[in-house]
């Protein structure tokens, strides 16, 4: 199986985690990449289909007027199965997505909602999850002196996606209530505490010297999460997240949930209280994670897409 990704985080060696995982499970003589930042992406694309001819060509395409219809043509007309993923939400699905969904084989989200929309107007489309690094979300390792509860996620300002403003007043209540127990991090906030968005090893750090992380995302769109759950999970870290659609059929009780800021603060309260149900969370939610959603299985689903 030869797989070439046309990819949003290509990087130089040392290789990222999704790269690595690419390699580890199928080998280094059967991957290829190229960045979609390439000035010339079309072009040296099509020169390395040509001379490489794999059999998957996996693109996180995430904006217009990056591969050409053409482009994606040529390859899928030689046999190549090409996927198109992103791991981002947005309101609707954008129209260059749909402009380009005839030419590639399928269209992948990270949630059933655009999935569902695709189907509806007669592509082809699925599921595929997002993935983390275990090597650096991991139990083990050093910790930074954090607050008791984090939060970490930018504000963008309210009425920027549907459940920003809900964010803004879980961490306005968070503040009120927990005072110094509780750090907001990321950018855009006025009194955040910063943010660990230049490092993914910084931020495993934080997540390890806090008691419980906050998940939230911007969309309650089915299955749908930000790596940030899997980041606090792999991380060993107790996860309180808001109760989004599908997550209880994926994670059970490893998470805990809240629908409200009154049930916020009682489960917060009850996991700091209750030093054993902290732990068997810690150690349930990171063997989901590690057995379920690293970029390994990311990498052996694309290839079960294809098949």
């Amino acid at each position: 199986m030869k797989i070439l990704q046309i990819g949003l985080c290509v990087q130089p060696k040392p290789y990222n985690g999704f790269q690595q995982a690419f390699i580890d499970v199928i080998g280094e003589d059967n991957y290829r990449e190229i960045a979609t930042s390439d000035k010339d992406l079309n072009v040296n694309t099509l020169l390395l289909f040509n001379e490489f001819k794999p059999d998957i060509v996996f693109m996180q395409i995430q904006a217009p007027n990056i591969i050409a219809h053409s482009t994606c043509q040529l390859m899928k007309d030689s046999g190549a199965f090409i996927i198109n993923w992103t791991g981002d939400k947005r309101h609707n699905v954008p129209q260059w997505m749909l402009d380009l969904a005839p030419y590639v084989s399928l269209t992948s989200f990270s949630n059933m909602d655009d999935v569902n929309t695709m189907r509806s107007l007669g592509f082809k489309s699925d599921y595929l999850e997002i993935g983390y690094d275990p090597l650096i979300y991991k139990p083990k390792g050093e910790a930074l002196n954090m607050p008791e509860i984090v939060f970490m996620g930018n504000n963008y300002g309210r009425g920027y996606f549907p459940m920003s403003g809900f964010r803004i007043d879980m961490v306005d209540f968070l503040r009120q209530e927990y005072v110094n127990r509780f750090g907001v991090y990321g950018s855009g906030w006025a009194y955040g505490n910063g943010n660990f968005n230049h490092s993914q090893y910084e931020e495993a750090k934080a997540y390890r010297g806090a008691k419980i992380a906050i998940n939230c995302s911007h969309f309650d769109s089915l299955n749908y999460n930000s790596d940030r759950l899997l980041r606090i999970l792999g991380s060993g870290t107790a996860c309180l997240s808001y109760n989004h659609k599908g997550m209880f059929d994926t994670y059970g009780n490893v998470v805990s949930y809240f629908n409200d800021f009154t049930e916020l603060k009682n489960e917060i309260d009850r996991i700091l209280d209750n030093y054993l149900v902290k732990k068997l969370k810690e150690v349930g939610g990171n063997e989901i994670v590690k057995n379920t959603f690293t970029f390994k299985h990311q990498v052996e689903n694309i290839i079960n897409l294809a098949k």
